[in-house]
């Protein structure tokens, strides 16, 4: 029995003696140390901008305690907006996978509280009139209060509504329908349909594709144009689509998530709207302080020419007609043939309403009033 025991006890293993690891805490993201080129390379957004976006966020994203080293409020930001930016999750700096995805869902929930901030229809008389003449300058179309246009893509993707203004800022956005919806039906279930309805927005129209019914306050290009008018207003209507493809194609050269270059976003419907509702409000807080983009050769959106939809009212047919006979026949665009010297020396330019137009834009809006080309030199000629 003594025996027995003694190879029992030469057989035993003695257990390992367990080893404290120190636990190992990567570096966070932070502005310090960076130009500001690498900030604004980095993040899309300038130092200054950061810092006043956070100062409006600060109260939602400070964690409630200091225990377990909790992710301070500035690197949520600045992880997300580097998502934002680069569309890549795998290089956020100093935070987990699992605790940036629950970052990013607390930013974007932030971003969406104070949207109302950014993204808003004008507030003032003052304020309509400038975005009118600004889409005047551009058209030529009096009265114009904004664009509106739906991303069209050949993949299985969210159907994002928008309205711009001429400088590419964003009015309204919808982001919240499946890419399968129409344009049509998207307009009718937004608020922007029932404040035009209703009678709160003030005297003008929208601008919008062929997609959309035409209506006394969104007006559409003409299906077959007969006339020279009407083909003078298809042609000012495209050049007032450029200014929102332009905006769809900024929007996504300055945040790469939107474009699928590091793929698809792989987050739920609803996540995938408040994203691009975020990217809408960094857009415009961009073009508040005069942030500059360009736009990349690939990203932007060419224009697809739509079917008409049935459904146009007489009252929108009738309002489209009234521009067209009003700005774009040639009885009234002769009474607007210019009125500046004929000098080297000095440009010339074609005054409309007070509004100033290159001669070369001129020519463009009304090509049936110069059949060749003396006769649209002896046009341009100083009275």
């Amino acid at each position: 029995m003594g025996f027995l025991l003694d190879l029992e006890e030469e057989h035993q293993v003695p257990e390992p003696s367990r080893v404290m690891r120190p636990c190992i805490f990567r570096e966070r993201a932070t502005l310090e140390g960076l130009t500001e080129d690498e900030v604004v390379r980095r993040y899309r957004l300038n130092r200054a901008t950061i810092s006043s976006l956070y100062e409006l966020l600060e109260p939602s994203l400070q964690p409630l305690t200091r225990r377990s080293r909790a992710v301070p409020g500035m690197v949520k930001l600045l992880c997300s907006l580097h998502f934002l930016a680069t569309g890549s999750f795998q290089r956020v700096g100093g935070v987990s996978q699992p605790s940036f995805s629950w970052c990013l869902g607390q930013v974007l929930d932030t971003i969406h509280s104070v949207s109302g901030n950014f993204i808003s229809f004008p507030q003032n008389w003052n304020e309509w009139n400038a975005v009118k003449r600004q889409f005047y300058g551009v058209t030529g179309i009096p009265s114009v209060l904004g664009h509106i246009l739906r991303n069209r893509q050949g993949y299985h993707s969210l159907n994002v509504q928008v309205v711009c203004d001429a400088h590419m800022n964003i009015l309204s956005i919808v982001s919240g329908f499946p890419g399968s919806s129409h344009d049509a039906y998207i307009l009718r279930q937004s608020t922007l349909y029932h404040s035009f309805e209703t009678g709160q927005m003030p005297h003008g129209w929208l601008l919008g594709d062929a997609g959309y019914p035409c209506s006394r306050w969104l007006i559409t290009p003409i299906h077959r144009p007969r006339t020279q008018a009407e083909c003078a207003f298809n042609e000012a209507h495209v050049r007032a689509r450029s200014v929102i493809e332009r905006t769809f194609g900024v929007l996504k050269s300055r945040f790469r998530c939107l474009d699928k270059s590091e793929g698809s976003l792989m987050y739920s419907p609803s996540n995938v709207s408040n994203i691009v509702a975020a990217c809408a409000v960094l857009q415009n807080l961009a073009n508040r302080h005069g942030l500059p983009c360009d736009v990349a050769d690939d990203l932007e959106d060419p224009i697809h020419p739509q079917d008409p939809v049935r459904g146009a009212d007489a009252r929108g047919n009738e309002v489209r007609g009234q521009i067209v006979n009003n700005y774009f026949s040639c009885k009234y665009l002769q009474s607007l043939i210019p009125y500046t010297r004929n000098t080297k020396q000095q440009k010339k330019k074609v005054y409309l309403q007070g509004t100033h137009f290159q001669k070369k834009w001129f020519e463009q809006v009304i090509p049936h009033l110069h059949t060749n080309r003396k006769n649209r030199k002896k046009d341009l000629q100083t009275t």
